[in-house]
C-alpha cells in the first residue's frame, strides 16, 4: 500500500519503516542470525521474512507482532515469498532447496531439491 517500507539487517532484526521526513520505524526481533529477505503479502496485511538462522518467519501487519516460524531448511535461508492469496508462502535457501508452505497450517507442502 506504499505506506510502509521493510529492511532486513544482519543485526538479526527487520525494521519497518513510515516513509516520512522523519524516518520513524519499528523493530521487529524474532531471528537468531541475520535477517536476508523481506517480503509483502500482496494485500499488505502479512510480512515474510528469511534468515541465516534457517528459518523464515511471517509477522501480522499492521500489528506488527510475530505470527508463525515455518522450520525445515538445513541451512541459511536467502529468500522467502507469498502467494498472491498469501495462503501460501515459499522459501530457498543454502541447502539448495525451494520448500512450498501452507501459512495457515506452518505445513510443508513440498520439497524441490536440487536448486542451484
Amino acid at each position: 500500500s506504499g505506506q510502509l517500507i521493510a529492511s532486513a539487517s544482519q543485526d538479526r532484526t527487520v525494521r519497518l519503516w513510515l516513509p516520512n521526513a522523519r524516518g520513524e520505524s519499528t523493530e521487529l526481533k524474532g531471528h537468531s542470525s541475520g535477517v536476508r529477505s523481506v517480503c509483502f503479502s500482496q494485500d499488505c496485511h502479512q510480512l515474510i521474512t528469511a534468515s541465516d538462522d534457517k528459518t523464515v518467519k511471517v509477522w501480522s501487519l499492521p500489528s506488527k507482532r510475530f505470527r508463525c516460524t515455518l522450520n525445515g531448511h538445513s541451512n541459511w535461508v536467502r529468500s522467502a515469498a507469498f502467494s498472491p492469496d498469501a495462503r501460501l508462502a515459499v522459501s530457498g535457501g543454502d541447502d539448495r532447496v525451494v520448500k512450498l508452505w501452507d501459512v495457515a497450517t506452518q505445513r510443508l507442502l513440498q520439497d524441490f531439491p536440487d536448486h542451484e
